[in-house]
């Protein structure tokens, strides 16, 4: 008789990106410096043709006004896009966001007017400092933007602002630790500040203190409740805390003050996958790609959505669509191999793994991944490899030792694969898959009233599997209760009316049971749709009554024909 196996149990990464995008006056920019430089070239001209010494220095002191009017203007709208400095990493990111917090064409035009203000007249007042270092910061700069800062701070060592601003820039480094200190030197200056405690709940975020991380950023929504990053801050914290309820309240609102915003649209889909409200989650993605195409972050989002969809060629569509746009972004290569695994396409899944492996070598759940697609391929040694080192990573993690309990399974070391069936359901007592498969290692081992114990709990939680209706049949058959094993096959073949192994086991029920006239059927159609079943029947001892019966046995030879066919 034949046992079905659950599948392995895959883990992705699921991507989190977090943004405040602000309106940009490059037209106004552009027109500024060609009107500018249109005046200066006009002056330069009339006094290289001037003779007079009055006339000369009048035209020289109407270059100086002009490039004062330049510089100041440069200044007020620095100053107007550098209040609050911007916000665009978030914790546990998996996805590499693009450095900077404008659009490529807007930051680099907010970039070359700091520094074409810095070259024209050299900063000296602390002001003139924190807005360069939020210009700089701003376009992408972090490292000028990092000098600003401290230069800010040689004038004023505890100056809040200055503070402020370079614990976001140090988040930006990935410093997350000095970013800290920062702004704990800020709020000891100025406690009440939202701008702070908003930064010191992001860095706490980061460090993954989300408790902690909360508190701070309530206190900053109790002094400032409108901020719409600050909202979607706490959802992610709320998000980490598995307080997905509530995270999802703080998405609503953070979208009804800003409508259109692809981060929190993307944050959203994220916790909406997590309530497995699939279909919802999906419309937040679409959404957010209409507002940002090229977004590989929300790209890999829906296709993770799309796979539990079981729509697997979009998201394969979708996961190549970010690598693409990232192509060494372990995350979508982790992902996308889960897929192209669903597929069957193991070959390309293996070489998706290998991939994401050499950019994160110690990635535990790729290495889960990587030992699932092996096991396929029955290469067990080298999937219990994988298993064995996630493990060494990731302790008493329980999808990994219900998979290596799979791979011991399959190189027959059944008291091994024993073991980790039971520690994975000590860790998740009531998954249906862990149980069923500790039943056929229980099978494996003849000890059927305990494999049956299993089966029975299975089916409880998922009452109509038709893989587990299959094997609670086959411990039964082989407990001789023949009728009781026959309704459960019945059962499965009515779910699965073509399902192979159903259609075998009930024709091993049916020839035990002297039916041999029934069990015929339901063996050449096993048959038909497996091959490897008429070798299988040649030796299976269910058969023996069938085999040697003078009426029926001729047709079961006929069948199952001679070792030397196939």
């Amino acid at each position: 008789m034949d046992l079905w196996k659950a599948a392995t149990a895959p883990l992705r990464g699921i991507g989190w990106l977090v943004s405040k995008a602000r309106d940009w006056w490059l037209q106004e920019r552009a027109e500024l410096e060609a009107a500018y430089e249109k005046e200066i070239q006009i002056l330069r001209e009339r006094l290289s043709r001037a003779t007079d010494e009055g006339d000369r220095a009048g035209i020289e002191r109407q270059i100086r006004e002009a490039e004062d009017s330049y510089i100041q203007h440069l200044r007020e709208k620095i100053l107007t896009m550098s209040k609050g400095v911007v916000r665009d990493r978030a914790p546990d990111s998996i996805i590499v966001i693009e450095s900077g917090h404008l659009p490529p064409r807007e930051g680099a035009a907010l970039e070359r007017a700091a520094s074409t203000w810095a070259a024209l007249e050299p900063p000296r007042t602390l002001e003139e400092r924190l807005m360069l270092g939020n210009a700089f910061h701003m376009a992408g700069d972090f490292e000028r933007s990092l000098r600003e800062y401290d230069a800010a701070l040689e004038l004023r060592a505890e100056d809040p602002d200055a503070l402020t601003g370079r614990g976001y820039l140090l988040v930006h480094l990935s410093r997350e630790e000095e970013a800290l200190e920062a702004f704990q030197r800020s709020l000891a200056v100025r406690p009440h500040d939202p701008d702070a405690l908003s930064g010191l709940g992001w860095a706490l975020g980061f460090l993954k203190r989300h408790e902690e991380a909360l508190d701070a950023l309530n206190r900053a929504l109790a002094l400032d409740p409108d901020q719409p990053v600050v909202v979607n801050h706490r959802a992610i914290s709320l998000h980490h805390l598995n307080r997905y309820q509530e995270a999802l309240a703080d998405y609503n609102r953070a979208l009804e003050l800003r409508p259109d915003d692809a981060t929190t649209l993307n944050n959203r889909g994220i916790t909406l996958h997590e309530l497995e409200r699939y279909e919802e989650a999906l419309a937040d993605y679409n959404r957010a790609l209409d507002l940002r195409p090229d977004d590989a972050a929300a790209l890999n989002n829906r296709g993770i959505t799309l796979h539990e969809l079981e729509r697997y060629e979009e998201a394969l569509a979708d996961y190549n669509r970010a690598l693409d746009l990232r192509p060494d972004d372990a995350a979508s290569l982790n992902n996308r191999g889960i897929t192209l695994h669903e597929l069957e396409r193991y070959e390309e899944a293996l070489a998706d793994y290998n991939r994401a492996l050499d950019l994160r070598p110690d990635d535990a759940a790729a290495l889960n991944n990587r030992g699932i697609t092996l096991d396929a391929l029955k290469r067990y040694e080298e999937a219990l490899a994988d298993f064995n080192r996630s493990l060494e990573l990731r302790p008493d993690h329980p999808d990994t030792l219900y998979n290596r309990g799979n791979a011991l399974d399959g190189l027959k070391r059944y008291e091994e694969a024993l073991a980790d069936y039971n520690r994975s359901l000590e860790l998740r007592p009531d998954d249906p898959d862990t149980l069923n498969n500790r039943g056929i290692t229980l099978c494996e081992l003849k000890r059927y009233e305990e494999a049956l114990a299993d089966f029975n709990r299975s089916l409880e939680l998922r009452p109509d599997d038709p893989g587990t209706l299959n094997n609670r049949g086959h411990a039964l058959t082989d407990l001789g209760r023949l009728t009781e094993a026959l309704a459960d096959l019945d059962r499965a073949l009515e779910l699965k009316p073509d399902y192979g192994n159903g259609l075998y086991n009930r024709a091993c029920a049916l020839s035990l049971m002297g039916h041999y006239e029934e069990a015929l059927p339901d063996l050449q159609e096993a048959i038909a749709g497996d091959g490897e079943n008429r070798r299988r029947a040649r030796e299976d001892e269910d058969f023996e009554g069938l085999r040697n019966d003078p009426q029926w046995g001729p047709k079961f030879r006929e069948l199952v024909g001679t070792e030397d066919q196939a």
